[in-house]
Parts: C-alpha cells; sequence; structure tokens
C-alpha cells in the first residue's frame, strides 16, 4: 500500500507540475492582454467614434519595446492641477500584424525607460492614420522572478510536501482557468458551479499535500460541510442586503463585455466561497492535525477528551485568522477607504454603499466559515482517528 501511495503522488505531482506549468504560461503568456482587453478593459472612445468596419478601429493589444525616449516633459493635466510627465518614445512591437515595425507613441500613463517592455492598443482610422494607446507594462518577468525568490526559501523549509503543496496550487489554478471560469462565462449557475469547483479545489489541495489517510478525510469532509454552509449563509446574507454584485469598477466592465448576460449576484456568491476554502482549508487541516497528535501523545484519553483539548487549540487558531481576514480584504479596498476618507460621506450612507456592503458581507461570511469549520471538523477528525477511543 506505501509504494502505491507513493507511485499515485509521484505520478499525480509530476502530471499536475506540467499541468501548471501550461497554465502559468497560459496565464501570463501571449493570450493574457486579449482577455484583459476584452473583459476589463474600459472601451476605448475612439473605438467606437472615430472607427467601424472589419478593417478599422481597434486591431489589438500587442507588446512593445522602449527603443529611445525622444523627449521627456512635466505637463499641467487639461482641467486639472495635476502634474504629468509626458514622453515621446520610439517603441519597437513585438508581436502582432507590425511585429518589428518602429512608430513613435506619446505616454503620459508610467515613466518608462528604454528597454522597457510594455502592451499597447493598437487603432486603425478610416482613412488609414494609425493611433496607439498604452495598456499596461509587461510585469511577467518580475512576477516569475519574484515567484523564484519565494520558492526557495519555501522548498528548503517544507521539503517534499512543499513541493506537493505547489503542485495542488498550480492544479488549483487550472480548474479556475479551464474549467470554473469557462462554465460561469457560459452562464452557468454561479453558485452550483462554484460548489462544485470549490470542493473538486479542496480535493486536489488536500490529498495531494497531505496524502490520502484519515487526517485528510476528516479534514476534507469537515471542510465540505462548512462550505455548504457558508454558500446558504452567503445567499441569505445577499438577498437581505440587496447586493447586485455589480458595485466594482471590473464587475462593470465584464457586463458590458458579456453583453449583461451574466448573474452577477451569483458570481459574487461564487466569489465568496471560492475565497473562503482557502483558509477553511488551513483551518480543517489544523484540527484533523491536533486530534492526530493528541491521540498519540496520550492513549489515556478518552474522545470527549480529546476534542475539548482540539477544540482550544481552534479558537486560538480562529482568533488570530479572523483578525487575518479582515486585515486582507481591508488592505485590498485601502485606496477605496482612502477616498472615502476625503469625502463628507456619512457613516451610515458609507457603510450601505454596495461596494462598501459586499466586503463587509464577504468578511463577515468567511469569518462564520472559520468559526464553524472547527467544531465540524474537529469532531468529525475525533471519530475518524480515535476510533479506539472510549467515549
Amino acid at each position: 500500500m506505501a509504494i502505491t501511495r507513493k507511485k499515485f503522488f509521484i505520478i499525480s505531482s509530476v502530471a499536475l507540475a506540467l499541468i501548471g506549468v501550461l497554465s502559468l504560461y497560459q496565464l501570463l503568456g501571449s493570450g493574457i492582454e486579449k482577455t484583459y482587453h476584452s473583459l476589463y478593459s474600459p472601451p476605448h472612445p475612439m473605438q467606437y467614434s472615430q472607427f467601424s468596419g472589419s478593417d478599422s478601429g481597434f486591431q489589438g493589444t500587442y507588446r512593445a519595446k522602449v527603443l529611445e525616449i525622444i523627449q521627456e516633459e512635466e505637463r499641467i493635466v487639461e482641467g486639472t492641477n495635476i502634474k504629468a510627465v509626458y514622453q515621446l518614445m520610439k517603441v519597437k512591437f513585438l508581436e502582432g500584424p507590425k511585429k518589428d515595425d518602429i512608430v513613435e507613441f506619446e505616454n503620459d500613463y508610467i515613466l518608462l525607460k528604454k528597454g522597457d517592455t510594455f502592451f499597447m492598443d493598437y487603432f486603425k482610422l478610416l482613412d488609414g492614420e494609425e493611433g496607439y494607446n498604452f495598456q499596461e507594462v509587461d510585469r511577467k518577468n518580475p512576477i516569475l522572478l519574484l515567484f523564484l525568490v519565494f520558492l526557495v526559501p519555501f522548498l528548503l523549509l517544507t521539503g517534499l510536501k512543499g513541493f506537493r503543496s505547489l503542485v495542488s496550487l498550480f492544479g488549483t489554478f487550472f480548474i479556475i482557468m479551464y474549467f470554473l471560469l469557462p462554465r460561469l462565462l457560459e452562464g452557468s449557475s454561479p453558485v452550483a458551479t462554484s460548489i462544485f469547483f470549490a470542493v473538486a479545489i479542496l480535493a486536489v489541495v488536500m490529498y495531494i499535500t497531505h496524502g490520502v489517510n484519515r487526517l485528510t478525510h476528516a479534514a476534507f469532509i469537515g471542510t465540505t460541510l462548512t462550505v455548504a454552509v457558508v454558500a446558504l449563509v452567503a445567499e441569505i446574507s445577499v438577498s437581505i442586503a440587496r447586493l447586485s454584485g455589480i458595485a466594482s469598477e471590473e464587475a462593470l466592465y465584464l457586463n458590458i463585455g458579456t453583453d449583461g448576460t451574466l448573474d452577477f449576484t451569483g458570481i459574487f456568491l461564487g466569489a465568496i466561497i471560492i475565497g473562503a476554502i482557502g483558509v477553511l482549508d488551513d483551518v480543517a487541516v489544523t484540527q484533523s492535525s491536533a486530534v492526530k497528535e493528541l491521540r498519540n501523545a496520550s492513549s489515556e484519553l478518552s474522545r470527549s477528551d480529546i476534542f475539548l483539548k482540539a477544540m482550544r487549540i481552534g479558537k486560538d487558531h480562529v482568533s488570530s485568522l479572523v483578525n487575518t481576514l479582515a486585515l486582507a480584504y481591508t488592505g485590498a479596498s485601502l485606496p477605496l477607504l482612502l477616498l472615502f476618507s476625503l469625502s463628507d460621506t456619512a457613516p451610515m450612507l458609507l457603510i450601505s454603499k454596495e461596494v462598501m456592503s459586499a466586503e463587509i458581507v464577504r468578511t463577515i461570511v468567511g469569518s462564520l466559515g472559520l468559526v464553524l469549520t472547527v467544531p465540524i471538523t474537529t469532531a468529525i477528525a475525533v471519530m475518524f482517528l480515535s476510533q479506539n477511543k472510549k467515549k
């Protein structure tokens, strides 16, 4: 049995590692700008007002490289008191129909220097004149470098188990990129789809990282039950709070990009479910491990004793994680909070704004999931891991 499990881990790890690399390449590679532009980029005003026809207007978003900074000057942005640096640059297309073409381009978005690569929109006017619009800096290489900086100490500390957790992480990305997102864009039920793939992600993460054993069974069952409760509570909360799911800018662009065919309330519910499983997994595995260690430490402890001791460990863990979860959401919304702090909006109106209410609901529902995971998983782990103990 041990050899069979070893072979299973080796084969699954190699397979999912390859899948993960392909997923990461797809995410960071040439396809990302198409997805980004079609779903999340604001429509360029010239695209509709000055262009028409299949051979005119927006032609695509492509990588380009700065060859030379011709001129750089500071100007006042029209209609404001804000100063901005304008750069006239000579750039070279690295891909697309204008690959290797060199053009002059004015940039007022972010300071660039010679050798930088970035994404640029390419437009063609009806009279044949061409236009360009800065889209984003190409951040693929810094992200990969940062990942390597994390990877080395992580693997040195965690060893084989850490490698398996990375493999499961790649498996998670694969499930989300190639199964969850396409189903949501096709119009499948966001809640049912998110629950199904949340359970699939939990199975991949837990069994690849921690192995096929009673500890993992207990953690998986406990987390799955909690996900079901979280989904129910989230649906009730979103309904009571009357959240539409279209409060954020990216949701608005997605709504435009899909012609209003998606259920954004359901997508927001799905986001809560998918976002919660990471911390729920952490708590569930910790509680199962605590029960296992308590059982191994003393053969005299009864099931009830093990449960109570494990619950004390869980209380300390959850108390820290709830604070971590709230701070994580707060940190992600810091620019928005700063914007609201500059306004004269009344506190109760501020809380009632959907963009704020959505984050509050998300935090509370996620925190409730953490709280419920502890007793549910602990009770299941005691049953699974203490079958020879007396009550």
